[in-house]
Parts: structure tokens; sequence; C-alpha cells
């Protein structure tokens, strides 16, 4: 059973940091604007372009969001801005809970899978409820390290995001930073769906089970195959021997009568 256990934990790390790859690699490979959208002590945000400011020529945009849409002075200025971008959301830290998480060093390459497992631990909310994040790993003792996890209800952050979206931005990613002034991000979405780690897993679960169906399902129809052939080959060998046996018989009656031939032919013929 602990054998099987470790596979498990193997298979399902591999999985998590397959699929980290695979969504760092889509992000990196799309280049567009980006977008800083800063959350402040009121509560209102400021837009700004990455070095420049906005069609307007104002360097920035304050805004509020009310019931998951963007509120602003300058609507058309902010629509500019956010369209085909991506919205660098920064929350501030009073939106989350901050814990540390103390684990094995050789950890470090799955630590996606590890923190996602102890959310529910750490936190009031699941994994799948959650929009978290940890910073680097800092060393804390002979083989052993440190993370600072941040997490809160993604239903807190998803109106902010939905309305970044519903303004033109591409893409949103959401961060924070420790009281230390770490940054953290601790989620990533586009317009046309979650880019997150959960669903590339969710994808690669089910591909590596329809593989695993496939192969099975191909061993299966080989041993019907070769039984189904095996069969054949005994009838084959059953009717050959069945027809050569009248043949060994005549040859062996061919061969007594020419014994018995040549015995009379040999005996002495009397006068």
């Amino acid at each position: 059973m602990n054998g099987l256990g470790g596979i498990k934990v193997f298979v399902a790390r591999w999985i998590d940091t397959v699929a980290a790859a695979i969504v760092g690699l889509l992000t990196a490979s799309r280049t567009r604007k980006s977008v800083q959208v800063a959350e402040e002590d009121n509560g209102t945000f400021v837009i700004s372009a990455a070095g420049r400011g906005g069609p307007s020529g104002r360097p920035f945009e304050r805004v509020t969001v009310v019931d998951g849409q963007i509120v602003a002075p300058n609507p058309g200025n902010v629509e500019a801005m956010l369209r085909g971008s991506h919205a660098e959301l920064e929350l501030k830290a009073s939106r989350f809970l901050f814990r540390p998480l103390e684990l094995p060093q050789r950890a470090t390459e799955f630590l996606d899978g590890v923190v996602r497992a102890q959310i529910d631990r750490l936190t009031p909310w699941s994994a799948s409820d959650a929009a978290f994040g940890w910073t680097a790993p800092t060393t804390a003792g002979t083989d052993r390290m440190v993370v600072t996890v941040a997490a809160t209800a993604r239903t807190l952050v998803q109106p902010l995001i939905d309305a970044l979206t519903g303004a033109g931005a591409e893409s949103v990613s959401v961060s924070t930073a420790t009281p230390d002034a770490t940054p953290i991000r601790v989620f990533d979405q586009s317009a046309r769906g979650v880019l997150d780690v959960s669903k590339v897993r969710r994808a690669l679960v089910a591909m590596l089970l329809a593989v695993g169906l496939l192969a099975g399902a191909s061993l299966s129809a080989a041993a019907v195959y070769g039984f189904k052939l095996g069969g054949e080959q005994d009838e084959l060998t059953r009717r050959i021997s069945e027809r050569c046996a009248p043949s060994a018989r005549a040859a062996s009656r061919a061969r007594a009568r020419c014994a018995r031939w040549n015995g009379a032919s040999t005996r002495p013929r009397r006068a």
C-alpha cells in the first residue's frame, strides 16, 4: 500500500508540475500591452498603462467597481487603456489571509501540488474556492524551508476580474503583497476562461485516463487476437495431421509389401 501511495503522490505532483509549465508557456507566448490596476486604501482603483498614459494624455484613471462594473469619470479612456490588454490587478493585503507553511526541501519541485493540498487546512476555503499563491521558499533549518501562503475567497476577487474583462481586458492577473512588501501572484484569468493550473491539471488527468483506457483496450484486443490465432494454428495442425495420417499408413503398407517381396525373391527355388 505504501508503494502504491507513493506512486500516486509522484504522479499527482508530476501532473501539477506539467500543468504549471503549460500555463507558464501559454502566458509567456502571448504579447500584450500591460496595464496596472492598483487598489487604494479607500477602495478605489488607479489604472495606469505601463510606460505611457492613456489616449486622453492622462497618465492614469481613478475608478471604482460597482456591481461588477467599472465606474469612471472618463469611461472612454478607461476602455481604450484596457482593450486587449493584460491587466495586473494589485489588491490590498487586508483582503487576504497570510499563513507560513514549513515543508521539506524536496517539496520545492512540487510546490503547487503541496500548497494546494494544504489550503483547506490553512484557510477556511478549499483549493477550488480560493485564490491563493505563495512566496519564494526560504531556508528554515536543515532540509527544511518555509513559504508564506496568501489566500482569499475567489468570490471576493471574481467581481473585480469580471469588471476588468468586461471593460476590454484580455487577461487579468491578481496579486497582493505581504506585510514586508513581498509580491505574491494569486490568480490568472483570461476573458475566455480561467488559465489557472487546476483546469490544465484536469485536462491532463482526462488525457492520461483516455490514454490508459486506449492502452487497456489495445492489450485486450491483442490478447483476444492471440488466443484466436493460437486456436487457428491448433486447428491447422490437426487437419494436417489428419491428412498426413492416411499417407503415412499407405507408405507403411507399401514398405511392408516390398519387404515381403524382397524376402520371397531371395529364398532358393526348389528343383
